[in-house]
């Protein structure tokens, strides 16, 4: 009944600090200063670098050095099992001496645990770990699917915005051809400013000096058209414009 209780708290435990595990703060050891820690293993970073959270909450980085002494608790005058670096898995409670080495983790000379609380804890990792591993893979192939969306996204916009640039030019087009047919069609189209009547004689195409002067009256205007009306006896009429 311990056992499977302790399975559950670690199980959770496990759980709890896989979520929380980055966001705790990560101690600094000075290099050659000695330590104890005493916590449960969070993370494990290679075969022998693990990572330890005590009671406040603090993590330490623990590099286990090949001469280390990794055991078991209990035995005969506090013999135990000797184990090495790579048997810690997460879950495990454990007490850790050590000293500061340069770059700020723990070099663990002495590691010490309970051998059921090994047990158990090595049972829970066996079975959150390939979970873990199908997670990540998951999460990667959503990665990789979220990616090819966004780029058929991006194509599909690039190919809207080419259509509708294609689109303003014709219609650019369009408008021009028609502004261009607009002003030729308005070649023929004139409004009359102002005319003036010039009498002939019958049977004569002289103009009169009075006729000659209501021309150069109508010439002197500055209209852009003029319509000359010529009024004889036989009704003949004839038109003078100038643009």
């Amino acid at each position: 009944m311990v056992k499977k209780i302790s399975a559950v708290f670690l199980a959770l435990m496990i759980g709890a600090t896989s979520i929380f595990a980055q966001d705790a703060q990560l101690r600094s050891v000075p290099s050659g200063q000695k330590m104890k820690i005493k916590g449960v293993v969070v993370a494990k970073d290679d075969a022998n670098t693990f990572v330890v959270r005590d009671s406040t909450g603090v993590d330490t980085r623990v590099v286990v050095s090949p001469n280390a002494s990794v055991k078991s608790n209990g035995g005969f005058f506090g013999g135990g099992t000797r184990y090495t670096g790579t048997t810690i898995v997460r879950g495990l409670n454990l007490t850790v001496e050590g000293n500061g080495d340069s770059s700020g983790s723990l070099a663990a000379t002495k590691v010490r645990f309970d051998k059921d609380n090994l047990e158990v804890a090595q049972s829970i990792d066996a079975r959150v770990t390939p979970a873990e591993e199908r997670l990540t893979v998951a999460e990667q192939n959503a990665q990789r699917v979220s990616g090819q969306i966004d780029e058929l996204m991006a194509i599909s916009n690039a190919a809207r915005g080419g259509a509708k640039a294609a689109q303003d030019t014709a219609d650019a087009a369009v408008a021009g051809v028609n502004a261009t047919n607009a002003r030729i069609g308005a070649l023929d189209e004139y409004v009359v400013q102002s005319t003036a009547t010039v009498n002939f004689k019958v049977g004569s195409a002289v103009l009169s000096p009075e006729a000659k002067a209501s021309l150069t009256r109508l010439l002197m205007q500055p209209a852009r058209l003029r319509v000359i009306r010529s009024k004889l006896p036989v009704l003949h009429r004839q038109t003078v414009a100038r643009r």
